[in-house]
Order: structure tokens, then C-alpha cells, then sequence
């Protein structure tokens, strides 16, 4: 299957954006390179989600680690220019 075509539509989803921001520890200040969104999804009360669905919400996105109880798959967008790839699975929650 390619990544185009893979829904979400239950599980979780750990959404990796490429971008700079500001925190602060015991050490001072510091600037990260990425941030984490975690979506847990429920076939209840969610919509399905397609890799551009996330995209759209979070432009910045660089990859996407998807969990279910069985497996988890790895996206990654814009290595090979601007496309999703399947980039690494996993097996049980990671």
C-alpha cells in the first residue's frame, strides 16, 4: 500500500513537525528543533485521517509514527522531494 492511501482511523498518531522553539530547563534557555502532537484516535467519535489531512493541519510536519495494538508504521514527507514515504514499521506499541 502507499503512504497516499493508508487511513487512520484508530490507534495513535505522533505527529513530528520540523520547527524552532524556545524552552527552558535547569540549565537555561534553549532552542528544539521539533515538536510532538499525539493524536489518539477513536472510530467512535473521530473522522479517518490521510497523511495529507495532517499535512494540511500541520504544514510543518517531517514524520508521523502510527500505533495500533499489533503494529506501528513510520512516514517521513520531503526526503525525495514533496512526498509521503513509508519509511520503517514496528511491531506491538514501540
Amino acid at each position: 500500500m502507499k503512504p497516499e492511501e493508508f487511513v487512520f482511523r484508530d490507534g495513535f498518531l505522533y505527529i513530528i513537525n520540523h520547527e524552532r522553539y524556545p524552552y527552558i530547563d535547569t540549565k537555561g534557555m534553549h532552542e528544539g528543533k521539533y515538536s510532538i502532537d499525539v493524536l489518539i484516535l477513536d472510530p467512535e467519535y473521530d473522522e479517518p485521517l490521510t497523511l495529507e489531512m495532517i499535512r494540511e493541519k500541520y504544514p510543518r510536519v517531517r514524520k508521523v509514527l502510527y500505533e495500533s495494538a499489533l503494529k506501528g508504521i513510520f512516514f517521513t514527507y520531503g526526503n525525495h522531494g514533496d512526498i509521503w514515504e513509508q519509511t520503517g514499521e514496528t511491531r506491538g506499541y514501540a
